[in-house]
């Protein structure tokens, strides 16, 4: 019990075995001298023979006695006999492992010394009753033997009382105390605590549950011990202090065998688990720390590594750091030589090399790195970098940490960004060239078409002449519109808001018309134009103004820059594709103007501009509607001074079987009358709602001229009133008004139960403000400029 162990014996041992005189905790007599602890004790020359634990110590491994009663810890004080021969041990033994205080060593080589004496007093009290019996004198051997009894029981409890370690004795089932040294008094706050009750003096301890445990040892006469058990006892001043003890409860027993009461041992392990707590959370902290840390360097977006040992072993790196080597993670507890031996080339080691040997820290600049990645190809990054040396607390360099920062992304944007300032430069310039060659466009026409009005307005000509001016003003104004709605379908084209039709048509007839109007500029400029074709469909789907857009650009480009020779265009049907091959013998594209041919804004050469006109507009509009129906729009073939070939395709759906090869002349139709008689109109009302004084005019000269009667209304409020109280058989309705604009008047017409026909007056040309003039009620749609065959051809469909 001075030790805090479940076992204690007194063992002796012969040549062959070791029989235990006293034993406590243990139910065997003897053992084996061979499987013994004892057996080697006696051999040794140390007072105390001492086994921390039996487990790790060779001599003892395999022992039945460590393996199979889990004898772990044993620590025993050699008995010897006055003649100095080493009869056997005092030994204490543990199921776990241990190590004595010097006390408890000193306390453990006292006893056997005691043990010893009273051996040697029992060796006498033998004697004696020889003695005495063979004196036959019963009294003195009584006398002898009570002296003997009182003589251990004092030496006992002497021994006990300067045992450094905690015991008590208690007796009943009450628990009263009958005996406490002095080292269980201090540890319970210096309570005098004989001949009370456990409950009396330590009431804390009852309520912590140990009276219970008290209660089961006294009943069961089974042995308790407790490890590192937490208890709280009051101290002198009233306050709880903890403690944690190795204690146990054994029961004691009278002559009888029967139980009297429960030795109790402790030992006070506190210090020792508050160190180890201590250890055990300053370790947690620091591992919780290092966590946290690896945690943060992890996640960072700078690649972090870091180095150790003037080799450069890599000790850790982060997911930023290995994606630079495509996410190998193998260089891990390599040396960045053996590891990224790309590095040594670069010149990384030679300064890592530097920063360890000379402390001084490392920065770079954007700096181009090549990696080998998993697959073996080398890897080109911009990283900006630093190397750091790390000392220890004496300040000696035991590292390095890198951090790297891979700025290639940005490298690449500020690349992409000198290329687009580069580009938009280009284009700037491109731009302005094509502004002024659209400046000159615009201006010629209407040169013309104001310079000749001025003649006509103030001069008197003949009616040949006149005849041949107003040809130069008409000329001029189709012209005008042609250039801008070109620009109108490109800006559409560009903005993804062209709309494109899918509709049948004979693509005979088309090309029968078109070919009838290309043979007559070709010969107004003296060169000859043929078209033919393989068999190709008879009825086809796809948007048959778009078409001819199409072929109005390339085949009329191909004669305005052809001056001599011929253009020629042939059709022909491959694999779902209707292609036109356009060929003529004109002034070609350089090589140097190819790279531009089909970008906005720019012409193939600004004299060629100058002699033929033109807003650079075509080709490039071309590109994009032939896109726009399925195909491609390329230049074959361009010789300069020998002509070029370009190539047009679209992908329509076939409706008719493929129609006969062959060709198209160039007879021209006879024209078709515009209207069949002078005043095909009469009687006819007309009410015309436009803010346009002049376009009133206008129409007002074209329908009266007709026979009709016409009214006017100057904005939307003024024509929705005449319109509800006057009928009328026609209403041409401008779009954008002031007060309601004519969406907003048609609406509210239609909603009034207005049945008559409405025309939409519109300059928006696109297709699908042609939809929405639909939606909103009217019957049909012209787009401005408006001239007098269109709009007779509407009324008398609307007639």
């Amino acid at each position: 019990m001075i030790c805090g162990t479940p076992i204690a014996l007194v063992s002796l041992v012969d040549e062959k075995r070791q029989w235990f005189k006293s034993r406590v905790g243990i139910e065997a007599k003897e053992t084996s001298r061979e499987i013994s602890f004892c057996g080697h004790a006696i051999l040794q020359q140390k007072k105390v023979f001492e086994i921390p634990d039996a487990s790790q110590d060779a001599r003892f491994a395999d022992n039945p006695l460590v393996i199979e009663s889990k004898f772990l810890f044993y620590a025993g004080a050699l008995l010897k006999s006055p003649s100095g021969e080493q009869i056997g041990t005092l030994c204490v033994i543990d199921h776990a492992p241990r190590k004595l205080t010097p006390d408890q060593e000193s306390a453990l080589g006292i006893l056997a010394e005691q043990v010893m004496t009273l051996l040697e007093m029992r060796v006498l009290s033998k004697k004696s009753e020889k003695a005495l019996q063979a004196q036959k004198d019963l009294e003195i051997a009584k006398v002898a033997a009570d002296e003997l009894a009182s003589l251990e029981r004092e030496t006992f409890m002497r021994i006990l009382e300067q045992t450094p370690e905690p015991i008590a004795i208690l007796t009943g089932q009450d628990h009263t105390f009958r005996f406490a040294n002095t080292a269980y008094k201090n540890l319970v706050g210096g309570k005098k605590v004989v001949g009370k009750t456990l409950a009396e003096v330590l009431p804390e301890t009852v309520e912590q549950g140990f009276g219970k445990i008290l209660d089961g040892v006294f009943q069961t006469g089974q042995p308790y011990h407790g490890n590192e058990t937490k208890v709280q006892l009051t101290q002198k001043d009233g306050s709880l202090k903890p403690f944690f003890l190795n204690f146990s409860y054994q029961a004691t027993r009278d002559v009888d065998g029967n139980i009297e009461g429960i030795l109790v041992a402790a030992h006070d392990v506190t210090e020792q688990v508050i160190h180890r707590q201590t250890v055990v959370n300053a370790n947690q902290i620091v591992a919780d720390a290092r966590y946290r840390l690896e945690s943060s360097l992890t996640l960072m977006p700078v690649g972090v590594a870091l180095f150790e040992g003037p080799d450069h072993k890599y000790a850790f790196t982060n997911e930023a750091h290995d994606k630079l080597l495509g996410g190998r993670t193998d260089h891990r507890g390599r040396s960045v030589a053996e590891a990224v031996p790309e590095a040594a080339a670069q010149g990384l080691i030679k300064l890592l090399d530097q920063v360890y040997q000379s402390g001084e820290p490392f920065y770079s600049g954007d700096t181009p790195l090549e990696f080998v990645q998993p697959d073996g190809r080398k890897k080109l990054f911009y990283v900006r970098f630093s190397y750091q040396a790390l000392q220890d607390s004496n300040g000696k360099i035991y590292g390095i940490v890198a951090t790297a920062l891979d700025v290639t992304e940005r490298k690449m944007l500020e690349k992409e960004l000198m290329e687009s300032k580069d580009e938009a430069h280009k284009a700037n310039s491109a731009k302005s060239a094509f502004l002024a060659n659209m400046s000159h466009e615009i201006r010629s026409p209407l040169g013309a078409i104001m310079g000749f009005c001025e003649l006509l307005r103030s001069e008197d000509f003949t009616k040949e002449e006149m005849d041949e001016y107003l040809n130069v003003i008409d000329r001029n104004s189709s012209h005008l519109l042609r250039i801008i709605d070109d620009i109108l379908d490109l800006s559409k084209v560009e903005a993804g808001k062209m709309l494109i039709e899918h509709i049948e048509f004979s693509l005979p007839d088309l090309l029968a018309d078109f070919s009838s109007l290309m043979e007559f500029r070709a010969k107004e400029k003296g060169i000859c134009f043929e078209l033919q074709s393989d068999k190709i469909p008879g009825a086809i789907k796809s948007d048959p103004t778009r078409l001819r857009q199409i072929l109005n650009n390339v085949v009329g480009n191909a004669i305005k820059f052809t001056d001599k020779g011929e253009v020629k265009v042939r059709v022909q049907f491959e694999k779902g594709n209707l292609e036109f091959l356009v060929a003529d013998t004109g002034v070609g594209i350089s090589s140097e103007q190819k790279e531009h041919l089909f970008q906005a804004f720019h012409q193939a050469d600004v004299s060629t501009t100058r002699k033929f006109g033109g807003t650079g507009l075509g080709l490039v509009l071309t590109r994009r509607l032939a896109e726009a129906l399925g195909g491609t729009f390329d230049l074959i073939e361009s010789i300069p001074g020998q002509g070029s070939t370009f190539k047009v395709s679209i992908c329509p759906e076939v409706v008719n079987e493929l129609a006969a090869p062959g060709s198209f002349n160039s007879e021209l139709a006879a024209p078709v009358p515009l209207i069949n008689s002078e005043l095909w109109l009469d009687g006819t009302r007309i009410l015309v709602v436009d803010d346009s004084e002049d376009n009133q005019t206008l129409f007002n000269l074209y329908l009266r001229n007709a026979g009709a009667a016409i009214e006017r209304a100057i904005d939307g409020q003024e024509g929705m009133v005449k319109a509800l109280e006057t009928r009328f058989d026609f209403i041409l309705m401008d779009i954008q008004m002031p007060k309601m604009d004519g969406h907003e008047v048609t609406q509210a017409l239609r909603a009034q139960g207005y049945a008559g026909p409405i025309v939409a007056l519109t300059a928006h040309a696109m297709i699908e403000e042609r939809e929405r003039a639909l939606q909103s009620g009217f019957s049909d749609f012209l787009a401005k400029p408006i001239n007098r065959t269109s709009l007779f051809d509407v009324l008398r469909r609307l007639r």
